[in-house]
């Protein structure tokens, strides 16, 4: 880093009252705490300086490096107050809605930013721009962002919307990573995976000292290596939550070699040491759950890694405490023609699609108009938002105001349309939803009768929704090959949900979840192979990880809305009262205006009563069906046979041929559909609005920007 020119930029005495600037540092850092070393150097030398505000994310390790930081500057980093990204955005709105700002003279704010840019961290940057632009008055702020990327798109966007000139950018050099890498390294490109198995066994083959091999989200690939019993294999799914295993493995202490598959967007903690060869083995592509230019819906589907991606898994690769005698990296899948387009990790997608446009775009338009007048909530969002993908924005703007959580205008303002309750119990319950507006949305919508048991039926199927619903059960063994009946099945349902057990896949899903919680004893009395059985005869099994991880969130969003004064009652999961027939109406009515932009209906054929036409209504898109067991979930039979039945889903998957199928399916009653379209043509003014027009995708279809070069994606039905 240029640190006399921050130094410089730094200084009291300059003119401009707010200024930007963003600090970069390569991802390969064997160390970031010498990042944060010279940036404190920098800061804590500024004269007059009264106010110093470091923000973050929750990740440990992260306040771990800023700590040390501090402390290789001669100060107690361990009594440093850092900010995670949440708390300084809910201090910002708390100074925003009593005194105003807070600080004095002269200030600096600095953003460990996430280069993922999630929707948490998005907040916190709207919050401090505007913050800093409010104490402009009073005080001398720089906001200095640091990544390891280089400054972000939407910090710049953000920069030109309040009137500033661009942030002054600044690079952290790191020379330590050349000291510690391999003499002999080499990038081999591997078409399959025996070629994979073929040149992983010459790399090896007569070479002594221990190995580690780092596989990215493929078990597949792990498979492939065809390792003998003498290796550890291991799997990290939480970094959370596996922190020791992590340090163990990546400071060399196993005796053993080692292969390790790591998840999508895996961000080391801590340097490799303790190895003498590193192999590591990635992909161009990965399944993720995006929204779809080709369908007009949040879809998972195959899609290139971008180059910032492809930088930061070669980067863990790279950063080495200790020298090892080999280095390889092994890419799998990768056509000849890219070879000759430069190295891997420089030849993907420019645009990497962060969170808060793309998976949380909904929450995050919600929550900045929630700010209130002091910012500009279609700019500023607008600034996220990257040019080519627009059509993004313009589409989840205009369903947010048909489900109502913003209003309805003929401008383009966002104005929240959540009365005070509903945005406590949307903003508090968000974090436990992984972001998804709908599901929050759903606990959010205010019931007449003011029953708890709607509230706490919502917040169940919420959570196990969020955990994969009906994926959580084996029905692939049990249905196909009739072990079990649907009947039987849906009979097993217990619980609030019981009468609405038969209404298709979110239902049954929430029904089994709590014959098994009671069954189990919330989920601790497992199968010998470490599944949740049933009790009785039923075949079917479920995975504990999931059924678990919806009682948690349950048990999360339950305690944060008592924090904030939202009273709710937890039963035993045997004591539960079953709905009555209003309550099971109006909760199924609150489901419809969650999942609106997902409804579809169903229709028998013209000619073969059997076959049954699925359209999603917003993307006018044909659906295939369920995919795998999922058809055998569903009860047909009430499909009528002169009539459309309606449903909705939460997740859809498209295939690399084009097939677009449900992964859950769930009826609506045709009466709540119709008696929202009357309500809508009410509150729109046109008593002749259809439902195709009320429900919409911007854009029309196009090829994914980061889509496989052989996908099928075009289809006849637009």
């Amino acid at each position: 880093m240029d640190s006399l020119s921050l130094g410089n930029w730094l200084a009291a005495n300059s003119t401009d009252r707010v200024a930007f600037s963003h600090c970069e540092y390569e991802s390969s850092v064997v160390d970031p705490a010498e990042v944060w070393r010279d940036i404190f150097s920098d800061v804590i030398a500024q004269k007059g300086l009264r106010s110093l505000i470091v923000v973050s994310s929750d990740a440990k390790h992260r306040h771990d490096s800023i700590r040390r930081g501090l402390k290789n500057n001669g100060h107690n980093g361990d009594n440093f107050m850092i900010w995670t990204y949440t708390l300084w955005t809910t201090h910002v709105q708390s100074c925003w809605s009593n005194a105003g700002p807070t600080l004095n003279d002269y200030s600096i704010l600095v953003i460990d930013l996430d280069p993922f840019m999630t929707m948490d961290c998005a907040m916190a940057l709207v919050a401090a721009t505007h913050f800093a632009m409010d104490t402009a008055i009073d005080s001398m702020t720089r906001l200095v962002t640091v990544s390891c990327t280089d400054v972000d798109y939407a910090f710049e966007r953000l920069s030109q919307h309040l009137g500033l000139a661009p942030p002054k950018p600044f690079r952290f050099y790191d020379t330590s990573t050349q000291d510690t890498q391999a003499g002999d390294q080499k990038t081999i490109y591997c078409e399959s995976a025996s070629k994979l198995a073929e040149r992983f066994k010459e790399r090896i083959e007569d070479v002594k000292g221990k190995h580690i091999v780092l596989v990215f989200n493929s078990a597949a690939a792990a498979n492939a290596l065809q390792i003998d019993e003498s290796w550890m294999t291991w799997t990290l799914e939480d970094l959370s939550k596996q922190q020791v295993e992590v340090q163990t493995i990546f400071d060399g202490l196993v005796e053993s070699n080692v292969v390790v598959t790591i998840p999508d967007r895996f961000h080391s903690p801590m340097p490799l040491s303790g190895y003498d060869h590193v192999h590591m083995v990635v992909q161009p592509t990965v399944r993720r759950t995006s929204f779809d230019f080709s369908v007009g819906q949040t879809t998972r589907f195959a899609q290139l890694l971008s180059v910032q991606e492809r930088v930061e898994l070669r980067s863990i690769f790279r950063r080495l405490k200790d020298r090892p005698s080999s280095a390889t990296l092994y890419v799998m899948g990768e056509e000849k023609k890219r070879k000759k387009q430069g190295q891997w990790w420089v030849s993907g997608p420019t645009v990497c699609r962060q969170d808060v446009w793309n998976r949380s775009l909904g929450a995050f338009m919600a929550l900045v108009a929630s700010l209130g007048p002091r910012v500009d909530a279609a700019a500023t969002v607008h600034c996220f938002v990257p040019e080519g993908v627009f059509t993004t924005y313009v589409t989840t703007a205009y369903r947010l105001q048909t489900h109502g959580i913003l209003k309805w205008n003929t401008d383009e303002r966002l104005t929240l349309g959540l009365d005070h309750r509903e945005l406590v119990i949307f903003r508090e319950v968000l974090p436990y939803v992984d972001h998804d507006y709908r599901l929050a949305y759903l606990i959010a919508q205010k019931s007449q009768s003011g029953s708890d048991n709607i509230l706490q039926t919502k917040i169940q199927l919420a959570a196990v929704i969020n955990s994969g619903g009906v994926s959580m059960f084996d029905f692939e063994t049990s249905l196909p090959q009739s072990l079990d009946t649907l009947q039987e099945i849906i009979n097993a349902c217990t619980g609030y949900s019981q009468p609405l057990s038969n209404q298709g896949n979110m239902w049954l899903a929430l029904g089994l979840w709590k014959r098994l919680a009671d069954h189990t004893v919330s989920f601790e009395n497992i199968a010998p192979d470490g599944r949740l059985e049933f009790p009785g005869k039923l075949s079917l099994t479920a995975d504990r990880s999931g059924c678990i991880k919806a009682r948690d969130s349950w048990l999360n969003m339950s305690f944060a809305l008592v924090e904030c004064g939202i009273q709710t009652i937890q039963k035993e999961y045997g004591d539960e009262s079953i709905l009555s027939e209003s309550e099971c109406h109006e909760i199924q009515s609150h489901l419809f205006k969650a999942y609106l932009s997902q409804l579809t209906s169903c229709c028998r054929g013209r000619n073969n009563k059997d076959a049954l036409e699925f359209l999603d209504i917003s993307s006018k898109r044909t659906i295939n069906g369920l995919a795998g067991a999922g058809d055998y979930t569903i009860d047909y039979d009430k499909i009528p046979d002169n009539a459309p039945a309606f449903g909705v889903y939460h997740s859809l998957l498209r295939f690399d041929d084009g097939e677009l199928n449900f992964k859950d399916w769930t009826f609506i009653p045709p009466t709540i559909v119709n008696d929202w379209v009357w309500e809508f043509r009410n509150r729109v003014g046109d008593p002749k609005f259809g439902i195709e027009s009320m429900l919409r995708t911007d854009g029309g279809p196009r090829r994914n920007y980061d889509g496989i070069s052989d996908e099928v994606w075009e289809v006849s039905d637009w």
